[in-house]
């Protein structure tokens, strides 16, 4: 699949291909509730993200810079059994992370704007996302 672009970004599918430097930009994460992951459970982590591409045809991407192809930040769609409920469980739940010091420039909103119209012109039966917004980001 060829990355999604919009006038500031590359949206580039996840995989393994590019470890270290989202390694290093989850490692660089200052969020309240982020904890770093071991070398492993990184690893498991991307192979997981990956790994949605092929079991569901979609799932996250790499959120590049266009300017300079710099890693900053992740967004897209995951299958997950979080136990809430038919309203939620069985739907493509959206997700999204900027570094800090590129928040409140639109990024996250950009960049999930394209995840949504490549989805809506891929997978038009998909017609319900759901997503989980922490207390203080909504």
């Amino acid at each position: 699949m060829q990355p999604l672009m919009t006038p500031r970004l590359a949206l580039e599918p996840e995989t393994i291909g590019r470890y270290e430097a989202w390694r290093e930009m989850n490692r660089n994460r200052s969020d309240a509730d982020h904890r770093e992951l071991s070398e492993d459970d990184a690893w498991l982590r991307l192979l997981a993200r990956q790994g949605q591409w092929s079991a569901f045809g979609y799932g996250f991407f790499f959120v590049l810079d266009r300017t300079d192809g710099t890693m900053i930040g992740e967004v897209g769609l995951q299958r997950r059994r979080r136990g809430l409920g038919p309203d939620f469980d069985p739907y493509p739940e959206a997700a999204w992370v900027v570094e800090a010091d590129r928040r409140g420039q639109g990024i996250a909103r950009e960049a999930m704007a394209a995840v949504q119209a490549w989805l809506a012109s891929t997978r038009p039966e998909l017609d319900r996302l759901v997503a989980l917004i922490a207390a203080g980001n909504g």
